[in-house]
């Protein structure tokens, strides 16, 4: 599909799903290769759990940011996901943070 155009002109039948992330947690699910559309089909307990994986490895595993360079131990992690009413059946979750 291309965008070339402002998304506002795409209708919402044409998505099946949408991720919305901050930076704290976009950086952290790209970094660790989580892919985008297995984001979108998680439950909203496995959001929760995801962001607190990310935030453990941040603190855990890369504290002074060698492997994800960043101004602080860690960031904000905040994603909603909108999924079409017919694609799964945990639609439209609420803010994770």
């Amino acid at each position: 599909m291309e965008l070339a155009r402002p998304v506002s002109q795409y209708t919402k039948q044409v998505f099946a799903w949408c991720v919305l992330a901050t930076d704290g947690a976009q950086r952290g699910i790209d970094k660790l290769a989580i892919a985008w559309n297995q984001v979108a089909q998680k439950t909203t307990d496995q959001l929760q759990a995801m962001l607190q994986d990310l935030q453990h490895w941040e603190v855990d595993d890369d504290p002074a940011g060698l492997q994800l360079p960043r101004a602080k131990c860690h960031d904000d992690k905040t994603i909603v996901v909108w999924t079409r009413a017919n694609s799964t059946d945990h639609m439209q979750r609420p803010v994770i943070t």
